[in-house]
């Protein structure tokens, strides 16, 4: 039996839970107490999760090619641009970022050697490491950031940016090296963004004459351990080795070039098709490995399997309260205790997905366990809150009814992004909800035109969502402040937009996670959502592949920086 590769790079911070998928138990991963370690800029411990495979496997071999099957194919290949969490294990090799983020909410130097706020946390001042360029010859300098921070504020360019830069209000540079960022007031998310993908710097020369700068391509540089060789639509990437990459952040396993002379990432959509061609030797890893392939992989000696957790939001739906049946807190109450999830998740996904107990994912900092109990399976409770409710009726099919109109509740979602067996899922809900409660369920996958033209009608009542984000807190003021950009649950609600606001506007990690673990239970109090299950990274490996890596702030796989093939693998 072979689960051992999956490790946080060496030198980083861990997250007790994030130690429990490096530990790499299929069933303890994402436990909230599973463990302690050291980290990047600790003193004390290793600061390593490495495997005793891994320590078996040796030192590292320089050069060979590694082709890598993928679920999904990038909508872009512009890091700044992307927008999918499956995408970034690819665009990670391409660029790196001002900032190194930290399991536990802090930051590390990365392509900034030092950065500084003030007292009023109004004023950021980064100064640049030395002898950094990009793979067109460019030199990473205080222009070149202005540059960056100019285009994405450039407006259609990148949503995330928008947000992320909203409060800035000045950039000045004044000298090569030194970059000063002005606010209108604090922001905890501008770190989270210099130090993430989208805010990863490319060069100038490919901002001002890139022939599709928003779609990327092999005219977009950045200063990453590979470069884009070449990309063939619906059939593969390919990077190469940047021979004078000598920048790695603190948290890599060595220095210099990557091992790898290639990276050949092959888009293969479907689940069989990547089982069939790493069995058979075609390729060396995949990702997105179903859950009935699980032990073929697991319980092997010539292969390794491994996940981790993602960061961010869960997996869930998403109640539009501006509607009915929802806009009745009996009946989302009733919907979420109706509902035996433990019962439809381990039908669906075999015991290898973690059921989602809370709005954030359980490996975030901010993480409340407390509210739990919100989400249990109560069908007795359930039913008498439909009662309460008024529908008491039952038409000759089973479910509920009240004045003559059916309990029935619709999910719209858009097909492209329905990943993980989602639409099966959706089924296995409908199903247990008709059984138990009595709703009419409908999980209703549609092209994204109809999804986008459901959304702008608010004609739906469920809005199925996940979002995979190293900072927590920004995707909840997406999906849950009044005004933000996701906010299809339609919430209005003041008590809660203040505590999202005020977790905003602080830098303090102490009290974000206070504010945040209030959201958490007044979200749950008001029951805004059901959190389904926590979003995974999954892969699988032959045997001679060593230093897979996570992104511990993120919970998703790392760059192929550190990746390395035995000999003759």
């Amino acid at each position: 039996m072979s689960r051992s590769t999956l490790r946080p790079p060496s030198r980083r911070a861990t997250l007790p839970a994030l130690l429990a998928v490096a530990a790499l138990t299929l069933t303890a991963c994402g436990s909230a107490d599973a463990g302690t370690g050291g980290g990047a800029g600790s003193t004390g411990g290793s600061g390593s999760e490495t495997t005793e495979a891994e320590t078996d496997a040796g030192e590292p071999v320089a050069g060979g090619d590694l082709v890598w099957a993928l679920e999904t194919e990038p909508l872009t290949l512009n890091p700044q641009t992307n927008g999918q969490n499956k995408a970034k294990l690819l665009l990670r090799n391409l660029v790196d970022s001002y900032l190194y983020k930290n399991a536990d909410g802090s930051y590390d130097p990365w392509l900034a050697e030092s950065f500084t706020y003030d007292d009023a946390e109004t004023q950021l001042t980064l100064v640049l490491r030395e002898g950094v360029t990009f793979s067109d010859g460019d030199v990473l300098d205080s222009a070149a950031v202005l540059a960056n921070l100019d285009q994405a504020r450039v407006e259609g360019y990148s949503g995330q940016a928008v947000f992320s830069l909203r409060n800035v209000t000045d950039v000045a540079t004044p000298d090569e090296r030194t970059v000063v960022i002005t606010l209108s007031q604090p922001d905890a998310f501008l770190l989270d963004y210099l130090s993430s993908l989208n805010g990863a710097p490319i060069s100038p020369t490919s901002i001002t004459t890139a022939a599709n700068l928003a779609a990327g391509g092999t005219d977009v540089a950045g200063t990453g351990p590979f470069v884009l060789e070449s990309y063939t639509a619906g059939q593969d990437v390919v990077l190469t080795q940047r021979a004078d990459y000598d920048w790695a952040p603190e948290a890599a396993d060595h220095d210099g070039p990557a091992h790898l002379d290639s990276v050949t990432y092959r888009f293969l959509g479907e689940a069989s098709t990547r089982t069939g061609a790493l069995t058979s030797g075609q390729v060396d890893a995949i990702d997105g490995v179903q859950s009935i392939d699980v032990p073929l992989f697991a319980d092997s000696e010539e292969f390794t399997y491994d996940r981790a957790l993602n960061n961010g939001l869960p997996y869930t739906y998403y109640f539009n309260v501006s509607q009915a049946p929802l806009d009745d807190v009996r009946v989302r109450q009733a919907f979420i205790k109706g509902v035996d999830l433990d019962a439809v998740l381990q039908g669906v996904h075999h015991g290898e997905v973690d059921r989602a107990l809370a709005p954030v994912s359980s490996i975030s900092p901010f993480y409340d366990e407390s509210v739990g109990a919100s989400y249990e399976t109560d069908v007795d409770g359930a039913n008498a809150l439909l009662d309460e409710a008024g529908w008491t009726e039952r038409d000759a099919e089973g479910y509920r009814t009240k004045g003559g109109a059916r309990l029935t509740i619709v999910d719209y979602a858009a097909a492209p992004y329905l990943r993980d067996n989602r639409e099966l899922l959706g089924q296995a809900i409908s199903a247990s909800l008709k059984e138990n409660v009595g709703i009419d369920f409908q999980f209703s996958p549609v092209d994204a035109g109809t999804a986008t033209e459901k959304a702008d009608a608010n004609d739906y009542q469920i809005f199925d969502n996940s979002r995979g984000d190293a900072d927590s807190g920004q995707p909840l003021i997406f999906l849950y402040a009044t005004d933000g950009t996701l906010a299809r649950g339609k919430v209005d609600d003041t008590a809660l937009d203040t505590l999202l606001t005020e977790a905003a506007a602080t830098n303090d990690v102490a009290t974000r996670t206070d504010l945040y673990q209030q959201a958490q239970q007044h979200i749950a109090e008001n029951a805004y959502s059901l959190p389904i299950y926590v979003p995974q990274d999954n892969v699988a490996a032959a045997s001679g592949v060593h230093g897979i890596a996570i992104d511990e702030a993120g919970g998703v796989l790392w760059s192929a920086y550190d990746i390395w093939k035995e000999a003759g693998a």
